[in-house]
């Protein structure tokens, strides 16, 4: 794995079984595919040394576990030295937190950065709830992202974060992992919440508008529907540009981990029959997928003909 780059976390993974090579799909290059490990190896450390020092967590170290998470979400940040640098901060956090450990002789390993082959390298059903845990934490921290640029926080989605990090890390087995599973939905859920009373209350309630369906000749503007603070931003910047009169066009994306904190939150309020497509997620092993389907009657999309009769009991 030291020369070639794997990672299978979302829709575009080449042929659903996990990108490998120097480039994946999405354009992320190997180096930058192992330090995202480098950098998650650190926060599951980071998490691991809060065990005990709960006291000693501030806003900061939630800042900086939400930020580290959010980089590593598909096509957010491949820039190798702001992950760096993010390894960095991680670091120093820990060394405020256990000053001792890096003082130690006799090392004990305990709160060192988490060798993330441990995961994939893993049994394929504890490598499959594993990444359930982490890439619903991934999408989830986008949510949480978002709603702090805005003044938003939520404790309790916050004190989570490390909860799922510590799970990751751990050697535990099936009956352990899947209840942390569902409870990234659960959090997930109360996230959510907080991001649309963050952007409610800063923007109003939407109101849904009629837009033109046909494709423009352009020039135009693509946003992916992720920050409106952002749109805020670069509407402000750019208002005596003429780009306000551009046509805006907006993509909700598919592709990535909010996509599973999402199917997560669907299974904790107990939502079944869902339809999963257009492929299913390359990290689900047949076990773990076995286990939704018969818990929760989740199944792969076929035609839009059949699956509208089977959703509408034709």
């Amino acid at each position: 794995m030291d020369n070639q780059m794997f990672c299978f976390q979302c829709e575009q993974t080449a042929g659903c079984a996990g990108g490998k090579g120097a480039d994946g799909v999405c354009g992320k290059k190997v180096d930058t595919a192992q330090l995202q490990d480098l950098l998650t190896g650190a926060l599951i450390g980071l998490a691991r040394a809060t065990e005990g020092n709960e006291y000693l967590i501030n806003s900061g170290t939630d800042r900086l576990i939400i930020e580290g998470l959010f980089a590593t979400i598909t096509n957010v940040n491949f820039n190798n030295a702001t992950i760096s640098a993010l390894i960095d901060k991680v670091h120093t956090e820990k060394k405020r937190l256990v000053p001792e450990c890096f003082k130690c002789a006799s090392a004990c390993g305990r709160n060192d950065d988490y060798d993330m082959r441990s995961v994939w390298e893993a049994n394929e059903d504890i490598r499959s709830l594993k990444s359930l845990i982490l890439f619903g934490i991934r999408g989830m921290a986008a949510y949480a992202y978002h709603a702090s640029v805005l003044g938003y926080h939520d404790e309790t989605v916050n004190r989570f974060f490390y909860k799922a990090l510590f799970a990751v890390g751990m050697d535990w087995d099936q009956d352990l992992l899947f209840p942390i599973v569902l409870e990234v939905g659960e959090v997930n859920l109360r996230c959510m919440e907080l991001l649309d009373r963050a952007n409610t209350e800063t923007y109003g309630t939407s109101v849904p508008t009629e837009v033109p369906l046909t494709v423009e000749k352009g020039p135009f503007i693509v946003i992916s529907v992720h920050d409106l603070y952002d749109l805020k931003q670069l509407l402000e910047q750019t208002k005596s540009m003429g780009i306000n009169d551009l046509p805006l066009s907006m993509v909700p994306s598919w592709y990535e981990q909010k996509a599973v904190c999402i199917l997560l939150t669907l299974l904790h309020l107990g939502v079944k029959n869902i339809l999963l497509g257009s492929s299913l997620p390359a990290f689900i092993s047949p076990n773990v997928l076995n286990l939704l389907v018969e818990r929760y009657d989740i199944g792969p999309i076929s035609t839009p003909e059949a699956d509208l009769k089977r959703l509408l009991g034709e």
